[in-house]
């Protein structure tokens, strides 16, 4: 199957929650990390992206009918040079998914390469997301820390889930 059947055949990749617990955030997005990490195209774009690839980088946007990403930052790394690898998940994701809000009273989680190929926006569950994929595709394994926005306290008094 060539690369634009595979890519009509895809899913909409995006869920919308009402999320009322911490575990139901988590859970969301720990749906959206393994769909991305069985995804033939994400994992090609993963490695290229930690090794510092340019030229695959470009080639996986081209294949996609995407506009090209911005690889500027990205520097060539050796295997398993892990601070390498982390520094070009880091510009990768930040030099081409713009941060933006999700819908008022909704959370939005989208697979790694909806947010990175289609969306190019999104927010910090879905930064989480994309690292975590590339990461992931990569032979890493990650924890997340969520953190409670100051002041923020739900209708129980409880903090609200702020940042990840």
């Amino acid at each position: 199957m060539n690369f634009a059947a595979a890519q009509s055949q895809r899913p909409l990749s995006m869920t919308f929650h009402k999320v009322k617990t911490l575990e139901d955030r988590v859970q969301a997005m720990r749906r959206q990390v393994w769909a991305g990490l069985r995804d033939p195209n994400m994992r090609r774009l993963a490695l290229a992206v930690c090794a510092g690839d340019a030229w695959t980088v470009q080639d996986v946007a081209r294949k996609a009918n995407t506009k090209p990403f911005n690889v500027a930052r990205l520097r060539p790394c050796v295997s398993r040079d892990e601070l390498c690898e982390l520094w070009n998940s880091y510009a990768f994701v930040k030099d081409n998914v713009r941060y933006t809000g999700d819908p008022t009273g909704l959370d939005a989680y989208a697979t790694a390469w909806r947010t990175l190929v289609d969306l190019r926006a999104n927010d910090c569950d879905d930064h989480l997301i994309c690292h975590v994929t590339i990461l992931g595709h990569n032979g890493w394994s990650m924890v997340a820390r969520c953190t409670a926005n100051a002041g923020s306290v739900d209708a129980k008094g409880r903090p609200m889930i702020g940042h990840i």
